[in-house]
């Protein structure tokens, strides 16, 4: 187990919201290395086939009865 030499680890904690979602770094770097890379449509096919199957994944919701 590794011990802290008094120096204090401050870890950021960003809610993902669909507001600042494109502003996290890890996408900025994303869309970054898309855009020097030329890959937008290779990028847009595959978010669609993905998008796609998580839909058909999705399971409407069983309703609870209230009575």
């Amino acid at each position: 187990m590794e011990q802290m030499t008094g120096a204090k680890e401050t870890e950021v904690v960003v809610k993902m919201t669909s507001k600042n979602f494109r502003l996290m770094p890890e996408m900025q770097e994303f869309y970054r290395f898309v855009h020097e890379n030329d890959l937008r449509e290779e990028v847009k096919t595959l978010l669609t086939m993905l998008v796609g199957r998580k839909t058909k994944e999705r399971r409407p919701r069983a309703r609870r009865k209230l009575h």
